[in-house]
């Protein structure tokens, strides 16, 4: 029976809400798992990353200049894994973020870069402007997408306050 102000549920509802607001943050970074060809030919274990930016209320990847929503982000790739960014988020951190990254695109729409080296440039600059690494780090070299990831053998950025990597 019931009571009369109950409704009935429909059974094939996920309970499970995957709105991805309530799995992402801004600065959280999302990377991409290389494949074994890509892994044979260039050695590197992660063949993209991104930075989750904040811009008009959605949640957007920050990545090779531009702006992609997470969703489609995500879905272009068959394997991405997530750092959580663990850093106090001041008042005004969404806008700090968002400030960044277009800084960042001015920065990449006057200055010619090697293709291989622009992912790595955009979530490098913008952990750079919010204090998260070091810019002594990032001013020797290129920096891959396997200088994101937790374990990797290459420390000199020395990223703080993220997780480990996590599979979405």
């Amino acid at each position: 029976m019931g009571f009369f102000w109950s409704k009935p549920t429909v059974m094939s509802e996920s309970l499970i809400d995957k709105d991805q607001d309530l799995i992402f943050r801004t600065a959280d970074i999302l990377l991409v798992s290389a494949t074994d060809l890509e892994i044979i030919l260039n050695t590197d274990i992660w063949s993209h990353v991104a930075i989750i930016v904040a811009k008009h209320g959605i949640l957007m990847a920050f990545t090779d200049g531009e702006f992609v929503p997470v969703d489609d982000w995500i879905y272009r790739h068959a394997t991405v894994v997530v750092r959580y960014c663990e850093h106090v988020r001041p008042l005004g951190f969404d806008r700090q973020v968002l400030e960044a990254a277009n800084r960042t695109s001015e920065v990449l729409i006057r200055n010619e870069m090697n293709i291989e080296e622009r992912e790595g440039f955009c979530v490098g600059s913008i952990l750079d402007s919010l204090g998260f690494i070091s810019t002594e780090g990032l001013a020797r070299g290129p920096v891959k997408p396997d200088h994101f990831s937790s374990g990797t053998p290459f420390d000199r950025l020395q990223i703080t306050g993220y997780s480990d990597n996590w599979p979405i």
